[in-house]
């Protein structure tokens, strides 16, 4: 399932992403995985980008609010929690920290094709996993001293399936 962000919706994602940090130092930003200092808030707008394109999805308001001490989860629909997590490319495959609480009920994979300079991004989701079914998944050592579930896009529900549950839930067709 491929989802455009663009115009209005793009440039929030951008401005929300320069308020948060993947430093826990007040002020200053971090470099996370894959944030530089050409590019200082990428993991952020990636990640909101995704947000943006599942509410599109599904007619879910995404919070692009910034919380000092994170969210538990991104989007909840009754009693059902859910966690999207964005690649920067088409890897395969999404990763979950190990030693971060699992405290969604249902993860979203997806990957992020950007244009920077032509301001939008296709978001393409390709399934998702329960949390129960993340615990079975490989681990697989991440960078520095920590190691991730491994989420590979092949073992993956159908994304279709969710997004059709969750507008059931919602009273929609």
């Amino acid at each position: 399932m491929k989802i455009r962000v663009e115009l209005e919706d793009y440039e929030a994602c951008v401005k929300a992403s320069k308020n948060y940090s993947t430093n826990k130092k007040k002020g200053h930003f971090g470099k996370g995985c894959l944030n530089t200092k050409g590019d200082p808030h990428a993991v952020e707008r990636i990640g909101l980008l995704a947000e943006m394109a599942f509410g599109k999805a599904t007619g879910l308001i995404p919070d692009l609010s910034y919380k000092p001490k994170g969210d538990n989860y991104d989007f909840k629909v009754g009693k059902m929690t859910l966690d999207i997590k964005a690649s920067f490319t088409k890897s395969g495959k999404n990763l979950i920290k190990t030693n971060s609480p699992m405290k969604s009920m249902v993860y979203v994979c997806s990957w992020v094709d950007e244009s920077k300079a032509m301001k939008y991004a296709d978001v393409y989701f390709v399934g998702y996993f329960l949390r129960e079914d993340v615990r079975l998944c490989p681990i697989e050592k991440g960078i520095g001293d920590w190691f991730n579930f491994k989420l590979e896009w092949k073992e993956a529900q159908d994304i279709e399936t969710l997004v059709n549950t969750i507008k059931k839930v919602k009273g929609e067709k």
